[in-house]
């Protein structure tokens, strides 16, 4: 479906009221395939982007345990891993916090 929007030019990385991307979306539910589609089909994506809470897709997938997106995330962005959230957690913070539950 990703794929038909592109073709008929839907704009792929437009935030919604809470500031979270397609790709905010697809990485908070592990929809790998999903984030794989977007980089493919959209030059304009940037995974840097941060939702209301200052979360960007790649801290998301950490946070909520979403491993595959996350790494997909983190290979095809390379800024994506030196991102923080407004409290100065990184991936490596939300990893640990995630084991610790």
């Amino acid at each position: 479906m990703i794929k038909v929007l592109a073709d008929y030019n839907a704009t792929l990385s437009l935030p919604d009221r809470s500031g979270s991307s397609p790709l905010h979306l697809a990485a908070s539910l592990g929809r790998r395939d999903c984030v794989t589609e977007l980089f493919l089909c959209s030059s304009e994506l940037r995974a840097e982007d941060k939702d209301a809470e200052g979360f960007t897709p790649f801290l998301r997938a950490c946070q909520l345990g979403m491993l595959a997106c996350a790494r997909e995330i983190a290979s095809r962005s390379e800024f994506a891993t030196h991102a923080c959230d407004e409290e100065g957690n990184n991936a490596a913070h939300w990893f640990c916090l995630r084991r610790s539950r």
